[in-house]
């Protein structure tokens, strides 16, 4: 099983990188017959996007082969490219997934959909692990609706936040989920230190908190919120920063092989 697994990843890597265009391999059809050869996985699918997107969807419940394939196509460089995922699964799915987000195997990843996946608190923990490790600095959009996400999930959410490890979050699907008061409050706490200040969209619908404390959420995400021009601004300066003292260091540098200025002049 093992075997056929990484035959297909293989597979799967050779027909990314020919999208890409880096070399010729196997078309979509090929690929596609490979995955229901090997994984009975009738709707796991692989698609580009600018070249840059792969979409993951195994539709089928928990399966051995679906579940390893994410850690094999880390470690063969399929999942580098990735920009977004939308992955229909269950706990096992999304820890695997999570663990090949740890390795930095995803690392451009922007946009993560994980609706009605009913991944529990447990799902949330291991997403909330691999960011805390840096896999999720880049995401922009993530969909946690409708997958029994209790308090201890939204804490543990929170606390991710906190870190400022999903400093980019500017949309956040939280709805039909079991989340309480304490969870908001402690996702309240979050905003009011200003680490949800890109979340232009939070939508909390169908949950057993109160109307009170999902408007104090609301707030708090509001008077923290900067705009994307205001974020821009600042990212463009701290780009020109870095690269001003790249400048000064090397100009240093080349003054001192030629003997114009003191070493200490690299003290920069």
């Amino acid at each position: 099983a093992h075997d056929s697994a990484y035959a297909f990843a293989r597979t799967c890597r050779a027909g990314a990188e020919s999208w890409a265009g880096r070399r010729h391999g196997l078309t979509f059809a090929e690929v596609r017959e490979r995955v229901d050869e090997h994984f009975q996985i009738g709707h796991f699918q692989i698609s580009r996007k600018k070249g840059m997107e792969i979409l993951l969807r195994p539709h089928d419940g928990p399966s051995t082969g679906s579940v390893r394939i994410f850690a094999i196509a880390a470690s063969l460089g399929l999942l580098v490219r990735a920009r977004w995922i939308r992955l229909a699964a269950d706990t096992e799915h999304v820890c695997a997934l999570a663990q090949a987000l740890a390795s930095g195997a995803c690392w451009k990843l922007e946009e993560l959909y994980l609706p009605r996946s009913k991944i529990g608190d447990g799902g949330v923990l291991a997403l909330c692990d691999a960011g805390l490790q840096g896999a999720l600095s880049r995401l922009h959009r993530l969909h946690l609706g409708g997958n029994l996400i209790s308090d201890a999930g939204a804490c543990a959410l929170a606390r991710t936040l906190s870190s400022g490890a999903l400093s980019e979050l500017d949309t956040l699907w939280l709805h039909k989920n079991e989340i309480s008061d304490e969870g908001l409050e402690a996702l309240a706490d979050a905003a009011r230190k200003g680490k949800l200040a890109a979340c232009h969209f939070l939508l909390l619908a169908d949950n057993p908190a109160s109307v009170a404390a999902q408007e104090s959420l609301q707030r708090a995400v509001s008077a923290h919120l900067v705009s994307p021009e205001a974020r821009a601004i600042g990212k463009l300066a701290k780009v020109v920063s870095k690269r001003l003292r790249w400048l000064r260091r090397r100009c240093a540098r080349a003054l001192l092989r030629r003997g114009v200025v003191h070493a200490d002049a690299l003290a920069v």
